[in-house]
């Protein structure tokens, strides 16, 4: 260990890929969008800035990049480490004793400080949620940089600055409905121009489902004649997400792949090594590893479909950022009143805090709430005068459950050595919808009306959106005899039997087969979804590697 030292150590681990630059006294790691250009110039501007001033040039150059990024920076005894709007390439660190150490790699920093004390609030989070507030870790002194930050190491003293905050707000100069549906259409555009001269012939790989999102990508990228453009969809044999996609696809002309998965190829997926190397690879105590998209691209890429050059583009996050995932009575709150933070919590708490029924206690929702509490705080929300409940929700979503789990869903290309780019968080794209009025969120309004009324490649007026069915066939006449048996009992407890029963066989991609189906059945508890079930098991995961360390 290197407890004596009190200058700042950078552990980098190689299986991550992090570039390398050297220049006189800097030494620059990174990972993501920043070119060689990029890295050239901020060494120069550094050379010729005075010590005492050196952060304030870092920063400025920092809001000059677009992009997902991680950065790591050493000159002599100080580190800057910094991640992007979204925290999309994660950076960790840990302060032992005297020494602080920093680093690409939570379990490198754990195996080398040799961290072993879980943090119960953390733990608790992560088994109710999937992932862990705040800047921590599920182990006591073990923090992650969060979006948007800057943090400063000099000895053992930590500095932090915020250079980007996602903080939606309505903007006093907000224009007509009609402006931001054009200036949305015209942004929206540009980044996938962006996109598109990024790939440079490359061939554009598109995950497509039944939804706005990754419509709105291929139609997106069909309308400014991309070339070299194909899609896939996966799971169930004849699942909605597939039958709309593979519509979508035909309309646009587009070569699209079908992966099927089934419970049965999903068992023995769960227990290959490509699946075991992936959760190791991905591990970072903070979420449940985001593994969707893995079984179908590795086996695009050894069928050759998916070309090993190729860039892929997601739809993520184009629910969350366009105001999806607000609920009515947070929209329509207004101004932060004290009386309905409570309610406000409470709400975000019964949304986001239920992977499983009838297994955790109102002890443990009262520690997720100061938790979340404790968060509000720490980012200076609670101002009952200013602040929107609307605003407080969207940033509790973004810092959590969007830029820890959804976002780590783009570790399954990096594990796969794939380009990838996420423009629906673009830069642009945080900047507009931070500005647009809660009237126009709610609903998706504004979003949806700008793809309907633009209608790109005519694939938006008459395919219908998340038309959801029940898949396989065999189960529907089994489900509709077991729902009017359960109809004298209400609603609430159909909901409960049709998740026990029926939901391991329904789910899209046969994802609950990383456990049996009758061990589930046994329990007590009610799994939300099958991400109930993979949190389990990759807490499970994370007591096994510290028995280890």
């Amino acid at each position: 260990m290197r407890l004596a030292a009190t200058k700042p150590e950078i552990i980098i681990s190689s299986n991550k890929s992090w570039a390398t630059y050297s220049k006189g006294s800097f030494k620059i790691y990174t990972k993501g969008s920043v070119s060689t250009k990029e890295i050239s110039n901020l060494i120069k501007k550094l050379a010729a800035t005075p010590a005492s001033v050196l952060i304030d040039v870092f920063v400025e150059w920092l809001m000059t990049l677009r992009g997902h990024f991680g950065l790591i920076l050493e000159y002599k005894n100080k580190i800057f480490a910094a991640t992007d709007r979204t925290a999309s390439y994660q950076i960790f660190y840990t302060k032992v004793s005297k020494t602080i150490l920093v680093g690409n790699d939570a379990q490198s920093l754990v195996d080398e400080a040799r961290l072993t004390e879980i943090d119960a609030a953390a733990i608790l989070s992560l088994s109710m949620a999937g992932y862990v507030t705040g800047k921590r870790t599920v182990l006591k002194n073990l923090f992650a940089i969060q979006p948007g930050v800057v943090l400063v190491f000099e000895q053992s003293k930590i500095k932090k600055i915020s250079y980007h905050k996602y903080v939606p707000i309505q903007l006093s100069h907000v224009h007509n409905e009609a402006y931001l549906l054009e200036q949305l259409s015209e942004i929206t555009l540009n980044e996938l121009e962006r996109i598109k001269k990024k790939a440079n012939g490359r061939q554009i790989v598109v995950p497509l489902s039944a939804g706005l999102d990754s419509r709105l990508i291929l139609s997106g990228l069909k309308y400014l004649n991309t070339p070299n453009l194909v899609s896939f969809s996966y799971g169930q044999h004849k699942n909605f997400e597939a039958e709309t996609a593979r519509q979508v696809s035909n309309r646009l002309s587009v070569n699209w792949q079908f992966v099927p998965m089934s419970i049965s190829s999903q068992r023995d997926f769960f227990s290959s090594s490509l699946h075991s190397d992936y959760i190791h690879f991905s591990h970072d105590f903070i979420a449940t590893p985001f593994e969707q998209d893995l079984y179908p691209v590795s086996k695009l890429l050894t069928t050759g479909f998916i070309e090993p050059s190729a860039l892929i583009i997601n739809g993520n996050s184009g629910d969350f950022i366009s105001g999806g995932h607000i609920p009515d009575e947070v929209i329509g709150q207004g101004l932060l009143e004290d009386k309905f933070l409570t309610v406000l919590i409470e709400s975000f708490i019964k949304k986001h805090f239920t992977l499983w029924e009838h297994k955790f206690l109102q002890e443990d929702e009262r520690v997720i709430y100061k938790l979340l509490l404790d968060e509000l705080q720490e980012e200076d929300l609670l101002d009952s005068g200013s602040s929107m409940a609307y605003t407080l929700w969207e940033r509790l979503e973004f810092l959590n459950r969007q830029s820890k789990f959804v976002i780590s869903g783009q570790r399954v290309y990096d594990f796969l050595d794939i380009d990838w780019a996420l423009p629906l968080w673009s830069d642009a794209y945080l900047d507009f919808w931070s500005g647009v009025p809660p009237h126009l969120k709610a609903g998706q309004s504004l979003y949806r009306n700008m793809l309907l009324t633009k209608n790109w490649c005519g694939v938006w007026d008459n395919i219908p959106t998340n038309n959801k069915t029940i898949s396989p066939l065999w189960i529907r006449p089994l489900r509709f005899l077991a729902k009017g048996f359960c109809s004298p009992f209400g609603r609430k407890n159909w909901y409960k039997f049709e998740k026990r029963f029926f939901n391991y066989w329904m789910d899209w991609g046969g994802n609950y087969a990383v456990e049996p189906y009758m061990s589930l059945l046994k329990r007590r508890e009610i799994a939300r979804n099958s991400v109930s079930i993979h949190t389990e098991k990759y807490i499970e995961f994370i007591y096994k590697k510290l028995r280890k360390t």
